[in-house]
């Protein structure tokens, strides 16, 4: 797979994206981040993470994409995991 970020089976990694929000990449994770003027996204191919957002000043909002559909976040912690068709989101 070809996606941005990716972790191994044994692998968790934490990240910080340019808008101060907070991801933790589990096992076997694949996503791309995307953030542009309009809204800031993550498509996750597989695998879990845990999201932090950080306030944004121009209100962009902040959306996970999955094989089954999107999560947007209203300024909380939140997992995501995606399982084989099937998504779970988790708020914190």
């Amino acid at each position: 797979m070809l996606a941005q970020q990716r972790t191994n089976i044994r692998e968790r990694r934490p990240l910080r994206l340019d808008d101060g929000s907070q991801l933790a990449l589990n096992a076997d994770t694949a996503s791309d981040i995307r953030s542009d003027s309009k809204q800031r996204s993550i498509q996750l191919y597989r695998g879990e993470m845990l999201v932090k957002t950080a306030q944004d000043p121009t209100q962009r909002p902040f959306i996970v994409q999955t094989g089954e559909g999107r999560a947007r976040a209203l300024g909380t912690r939140f997992s995501v995991r995606q399982l084989t068709e099937q998504t779970r989101v988790g708020v914190l």
